[in-house]
């Protein structure tokens, strides 16, 4: 009588299983990045248009086991001021211009919708 490795075998499939989904995951992240980006290209405020042209994207993936992009911009130093407004030095303050915030709440809703669709489809 020959015996089943049971174990081994579900094993090869769960290993196929995630293999499938996290490609599909880093497939669905690097399209949502790149989105992301376009948005905010879009949405920047343009005084001079080199805030707006300098977002971008990066893949931080740092193994085979994890999907993981950042969006940044190259002149971070006025993302927060632009976000959130500020004070000048005669003491007025500058008017918020939220575009970041906005954008980041459609793109994660838009990765978990795709996510959950792709895990229930594999």
């Amino acid at each position: 009588m020959a015996e089943i490795d049971l174990s081994s075998q579900l094993n090869d499939v769960l290993q196929l299983y995630k293999d499938d989904v996290l490609s599909e995951v880093k497939s669905i992240c690097k399209e949502e990045s790149d989105d992301l980006v376009n948005t905010l290209k879009n949405t920047s405020p343009k005084r001079t248009g080199k805030y707006a042209k300098s977002w971008t994207a990066q893949d931080q993936s740092d193994s085979s086991l994890s999907a993981s992009f950042i969006v940044y911009n190259k002149r971070y130093q006025l993302t927060h001021l632009l976000e959130n407004g500020h004070l000048n030095r005669d003491g007025s303050r500058t008017e918020a211009i939220p575009h970041i915030a906005p954008a980041v709440a459609e793109v994660e809703t838009s990765v978990l919708e795709r996510i959950q669709e792709a895990v229930s489809r594999t």
